[in-house]
């Protein structure tokens, strides 16, 4: 048996094992006094199974909405599960974030429904909401983000240099920017700034775009979908 969507593309099918949304996080990241604070979430993903990770900030301290980033990554934890690892924000700002969590299991079964099995294991069911992942794009640095509701894989977006005047030796300022998705897009905060001697570090750029999933859908039926009503 297989499902199908309007250009044939398999949906779903007991062939394969489906990537699917198992966990929504909401966690507060204080940058409002350490720039490098440390932060861990952890996931019920264990480390044996694949995990991917988008994040989308809610609220930065009582402003709703994204006016700044958080660095992050996703890691094997130490208790046997997957874990969000924050290594920087920008400074002074306390930011709300969802993370979407992704992977290979069912972490709710519904009482009734469609159920796929594979090798005796249940795969997927009805209620599931599988990863559908989309990639921006961005050739030039002014290429338009997409604005809908967005949450991205988090990495670095531009790296840029400028020099402090007056100073001697000679210092620069180095920012680097993050990709955030948040309610109208994505876009990319500083979220680090830092000091050193002019001429040293690597050299400015940007990255050609990111990975990021539309949010609308799984926000409005994650929580019946994992159970959470």
């Amino acid at each position: 048996m297989q499902i199908t969507r309007d250009d044939g593309v398999i949906f779903a099918s007991p062939e394969f094992t489906p990537t699917v949304l198992v966990q929504v996080m909401d966690r507060t990241a204080d940058y409002t006094g350490d720039v490098s604070a440390q932060h861990y979430y952890e996931t019920i993903v264990p480390n044996a199974k694949k995990c991917f990770i988008f994040h989308k900030i809610l609220s930065t301290g009582s402003q709703q909405g994204a006016s700044g980033g958080v660095l992050h990554y996703a890691e094997q934890g130490p208790n046997g599960f997957w874990r969000v690892h924050t290594t920087a924000g920008t400074a002074g700002l306390a930011h709300t974030i969802r993370f979407y969590v992704f992977s290979e299991f069912v972490a709710n079964i519904p009482e009734w429904g469609i159920y796929f099995y594979k090798d005796g294991q249940l795969v997927y069911t009805g209620n599931c909401l599988p990863l559908d992942i989309k990639f921006w794009e961005r050739p030039q640095l002014t290429t338009p983000a997409p604005t809908m509701p967005c949450a991205t894989i988090c990495s670095v977006a531009r790296q840029l240099t400028q020099g402090i005047p007056g100073t001697n030796p000679p210092t620069a300022l180095i920012f680097l920017f993050c990709f955030t998705g948040f309610s109208s897009g994505i876009i990319t905060p500083v979220f680090r700034q830092i000091s050193q001697s002019a001429g040293g570090g690597s050299a400015d750029g940007f990255s050609k775009g990111c990975a990021y999933i539309e949010t609308s859908l799984y926000d409005q039926y994650y929580k019946a979908s994992l159970g959470y009503a």
